[in-house]
């Protein structure tokens, strides 16, 4: 199958499971908004920040080792026991003995968060190792019914838990659990996991080869929660919980748009590390890159000229302070694109080392330049040090990856982005209505023009399918 199809069938599947379910969770933010105070939204969201920060010691970030290998070891049914065995018995092993320490934090303070953040911590481990299980094992539908089922029983049990039992922040931490701990069963059942897992084919060779990969990986993901959630904690020690409610639904926009870049991420990372060493590799990332950010482009700056419309149907009064944030986190999550895309390449060659140090620059630019900034701009520091962490990172990624591969955006494309970009904010923060639908109209049109390619693409498909759908019926 053709590198491009292939990437595009399999972006694809895992979108369609996905897309669902992230727009009726994000159609529920209304429901959260109104139901959750400030503080109480803050207080899940910090006990999420911190499970993100303990899951890479527990698992030794040997979830993203599991994946890699898994792809080179297809076909090898003994190795991919060994590795699947190896990576489930030393993070269970891990995740028992942290959870005897939260259990007597529990019994010795009496505060219901620590079991809750217990539990969230157990759910996401098992949800992670599964879900890296099944795309190393190539099957694309069961990561995506895992993760869809995940979504969708999580939204169930937030409507129920806050609706009708009126549980608040503890119901929306159960609700977390049971979609992660549904995700883990589902795809244990499809894949067949417990076939792979034995303790007899842990061996200390796998675990050597697993950890001298996942290691460096390991400061590479808190670099990553500082830069995704640090903020929080800064936020809370200068600013308090309800400064940490904002934030999270501030966020909560750039995170549907990024969601979507993960979600092309998963069959863009497996389809790089298949064709890394193909003699069109150069030519195949080229497209690809520069045909994704495109696509990202329009969608953020579209996103931002929608957003002073949507704002005020989707969010209750109470959060109103966190509208001037959205821009500048939709722009952060621009750069983390453009990161996302060009990290691929190192994953591909098993670059972990370059990846952890590229993601230390970012992390510590980001911590530094909000601690700066806090005192000055107060809340929108935690916004502005993280566009400038992202912008420094995808900045060094995009030169630093010519090492391995040279790979870069055309004038055109960069000249565009920058227009857009300054015409969506101007859309933005102004206040006048005709102004803000001349600048919407004007990204559409630029959008149009910057894909004109992919769009006349997706048309020939379509027409070609429809070509053969009446041909066939005749």
């Amino acid at each position: 199958m053709d590198k491009q199809k292939e990437l595009a069938k399999n972006t694809a599947i895992i979108t369609l499971g996905k897309i669902c379910t992230q727009l009726v969770s994000f159609l529920l933010l209304p429901l959260y908004t109104a139901i959750l105070s400030i503080s109480e939204y803050g207080i899940v969201d910090l006990v999420i920040t911190y499970s993100t920060l303990l899951l890479p010691f527990i698992t030794l970030a040997l979830e993203q080792a599991l994946f890699r290998f898994l792809i080179d070891a297809r076909d090898d049914y003994e190795e991919e026991r060994k590795i699947i065995s190896t990576v489930v018995v030393i993070s269970l092993s891990i995740l028992i003995c942290c959870g005897l320490i939260i259990a007597i934090i529990f019994l010795v303070s009496g505060r219901t968060v620590y079991l809750l953040f217990g539990l969230v911590l157990f759910g996401s481990v098992l949800s992670a190792i599964s879900l890296q299980s099944a795309r190393g094992l190539g099957d694309s539908i069961g990561y995506t019914l895992g993760s869809t089922i995940s979504a969708v029983i999580q939204i169930v049990f937030n409507v129920i838990l806050l609706v009708i039992f009126h549980l608040g922040a503890t119901g929306m931490m159960i609700a977390l659990f049971l979609g992660n701990l549904s995700c883990f069963i589902i795809i244990c059942y499809r894949c067949h996991l417990s076939k792979f897992i034995s303790l007899h084919y842990c061996t200390k060779d796998t675990f050597r080869r697993l950890t001298r990969y996942s290691l460096p990986l390991i400061p590479n993901q808190l670099s990553w929660w500082a830069l995704n959630t640090s903020d929080r904690v800064i936020v809370q020690i200068f600013i308090g919980l309800a400064g940490n409610g904002l934030i999270a639904v501030a966020n909560k926009f750039s995170g549907v748009y990024i969601q979507f870049s993960n979600i092309f991420n998963i069959s863009w990372t497996e389809s790089a590390a298949f064709h890394i060493y193909d003699k069109d590799a150069s030519d195949f990332f080229a497209q690809t890159i520069n045909g994704v950010y495109r696509v990202f482009l329009s969608g953020c700056c579209g996103i931002i000229v929608c957003m002073p419309l949507a704002f005020p149907l989707i969010i209750n009064d109470q959060y109103d302070a966190a509208y001037g944030l959205i821009p500048i986190f939709m722009l952060a999550s621009l750069f983390n694109v453009i990161v996302s895309l060009y990290g691929v390449i190192y994953v591909a060659y098993k670059k972990t080392v370059e990846i952890a140090k590229t993601a230390i620059y970012a992390a510590s630019l980001n911590i530094l330049s909000h601690l700066m900034l806090v005192r000055f701009i107060g809340i929108y520091a935690a916004a502005v040090s993280t566009a400038i962490g992202y912008g420094g990172m995808a900045l060094y990624r995009y030169f630093h990856s010519r090492k391995y591969l040279i790979i870069k955006f055309s004038t055109s494309t960069k000249i565009l982005s920058l227009v857009m970009i300054i015409i969506s904010l101007i859309s933005y923060y102004c206040l006048g209505k005709i102004l803000q639908i001349v600048c919407a109209l004007i990204i559409l049109a630029l959008s149009v023009i910057i894909n004109k390619r992919m769009i006349l693409s997706l048309l020939s498909i379509v027409k070609n399918k429809m070509r053969e759908h009446s041909l066939g019926g005749k």
